[in-house]
């Protein structure tokens, strides 16, 4: 699949828009919570006020029953006694402490008359009358019911009043649960902003860290933003390879060939200096190459090269190295090659001649020349001298010819 089409397949979970849409979200549940917030301390001090309108009911119900009770028994005493500092204690009660309140507002500053018929008595006369009045069966009779309209209408303002606690008290108990409600929204909405952030941006940011530090490929993972950003490094990084690869590739392969140069040809032999291993060295010179230059012109000795090293990349294993190491000089590293091998090395220089004798494209028939030497551990330059020689004494005896280095050649 091409890298565009990848982007244009990408899951699109947007870090902008996410942080967008969180953010509205957040500043939802933050009014809703202002909100809620005042309702429940509305309902708090509605509750509270309610709850001190009750403690004054209570206080005020035993004030008027203490009241009422001690009005009474300072005027038994006074009929009882007729000292002066009860009716002082009454009209005190009334005028000064009125702990009646309002319910006895009514007697503050009022004069009491006498009926007419009272006017006549003598002063024993209306003592006794008061007396019978205060101590008499109708003045209790009239006694118990004030303290019975009393009672009831303290028993039903105290019962709208424990109403209204209750139904402010069940409002308060709403509000603090939409509250809690809220309060725990906005912890799972940061607990989502966390688990986004970490999966979304630092562990693919991590995760691209390491990859630059490794000089590897993304995995495309994350938010979109980061996906995309893996893709196009990603094509950034396959085409900086590619590109490492092809300037490798001419710096180390002969760019007429297409075979190792002669620089590869040289870090090959260091390569096979710390390798302790069988190998062999072939050198191999196309016999009068001067002569097809010169008679068929460089073009013509261009593709005499190119298909000479067309038949050595052919001829041997994939595990050799053919090189070109010189304008018509090549040379074969055979890894892991033993004399006891020997013969099938020249079967290999004898098909590559028997292709040359009939080249066809135009070109004349040539031939190469082959000097090879083994070495039993690595690469050495007692080796490259050997094949060396072994090559020139193949030159001696005429083109086509192949030799491998023997104890006493030198001899």
């Amino acid at each position: 699949m091409e890298t565009g089409e990848k982007k244009n397949k990408i899951r699109r979970l947007n870090v902008r828009y996410a942080n967008f849409g969180i953010m509205g979200l957040s500043v939802l549940l933050y009014a809703a919570l202002l909100i809620v917030s005042f309702q429940a301390a509305g309902e708090y001090r509605e509750m509270k006020a309610i709850t001190d309108l009750y403690v004054s009911c209570q206080e005020n119900a035993g004030l008027v029953t203490s009241g009422s009770d001690y009005l009474t028994e300072q005027v038994r005493m006074f009929t009882f006694t007729l000292k002066l500092e009860y009716m002082d204690n009454y009209f005190h009660e009334i005028n000064v402490d009125r702990r009646r309140d309002l319910a006895l507002e009514q007697l503050e500053g009022q004069e009491v008359e006498l009926f007419p018929g009272h006017k006549a008595m003598s002063s024993e006369e209306k003592i006794d009358l008061a007396r019978e009045k205060v101590f008499g069966e109708e003045y209790q009779a009239k006694k118990a019911l004030i303290n019975d309209n009393v009672e009831a209408f303290i028993k039903d303002v105290m019962s709208g009043t424990q109403y209204r606690q209750k139904t402010s008290m069940a409002d308060l108990n709403r509000a603090m649960t939409t509250q809690l409600v809220a309060f725990s929204l906005l912890l799972l909405l940061n607990i989502l902003i966390f688990v986004m952030i970490s999966l979304l941006i630092v562990k693919p940011l991590k995760m691209y860290v390491r990859c630059i530090h490794e000089d590897s490929r993304m995995s495309v993972s994350g938010a979109y933003e980061f996906k995309y950003m893996a893709l196009t490094y990603n094509d950034i990084y396959e085409l900086g390879a590619a590109n490492e690869m092809l300037l490798q590739h001419r710096a180390e392969h002969d760019p007429l060939t297409g075979i190792l140069n002669q620089a590869a040809f040289d870090q090959l032999k260091n390569m096979m200096r710390l390798k302790p291993r069988p190998i062999a060295l072939l050198l191999i010179d196309i016999d009068k190459f001067s002569q097809i230059n010169h008679g068929y012109g460089h073009d013509a000795g261009d593709k005499v090269l190119k298909l000479v090293a067309k038949l050595l990349k052919d001829c041997f294993r994939a595990s050799d190295y053919p090189a070109r190491i010189d304008s018509d000089k090549f040379a074969v590293v055979m890894d892991e090659m033993s004399p006891e091998k020997q013969e099938a090395v020249c079967q290999k220089v004898r098909d590559i001649n028997r292709r040359l004798a009939h080249p066809g494209g135009g070109l004349p028939p040539v031939s190469i020349s082959v000097g090879g030497a083994f070495s039993p551990g690595g690469f050495t330059d007692q080796l490259y001298i050997q094949a060396e020689e072994a090559l020139r004494l193949v030159k001696e005896t005429g083109p086509g010819g192949y030799e491998f280095h023997k104890e006493d050649i030198s001899e």
